[in-house]
């Protein structure tokens, strides 16, 4: 669940950089917004995952605390990055057994395929 959550939160962080970076010559306006939307919804989903977790079970003690973020367009494309984060979290998710805990990832694993979407098909 570690691994799980610490992926998400480098995600939250890492989509606003790129977020910011959109521009002209490196995406369009919608994938500026698709990633603001990303973003914005990912916060509050990983604190209610993380809040079930923690009332069914114990307290998450060990996050990542260093997280691979880059601003460099050279080293990964947005939609790279995306679709990285969705094998990650399809893998860490696979030790989850409370089916509250599955649906809430499964709401998380929407939002980055519906983000995925738009970078791919939103022009």
């Amino acid at each position: 669940m570690e691994k799980l959550v610490s992926a998400l939160l480098e995600s939250r962080l890492q989509a606003h950089i790129f977020h910011l970076r959109v521009n002209g010559e490196e995406g369009t306006y919608s994938a500026h917004v698709a990633l603001e939307e990303y973003y914005s919804e990912i916060v509050g989903m990983v604190d209610g995952l993380v809040e079930s977790y923690q009332g069914k079970s114990t307290f998450l003690m060990i996050y990542n605390e260093e997280y691979n973020i880059t601003n460099d367009a050279r080293l990964v494309t947005v939609l790279d990055y995306f679709q990285d984060l969705a094998k990650r979290v399809e893998q860490y998710s696979e030790v989850i057994n409370e089916g509250f805990l599955k649906s809430q990832v499964e709401d998380i694993q929407a939002l980055i395929y519906t983000t995925i979407y738009k970078l791919k098909r939103l022009q």
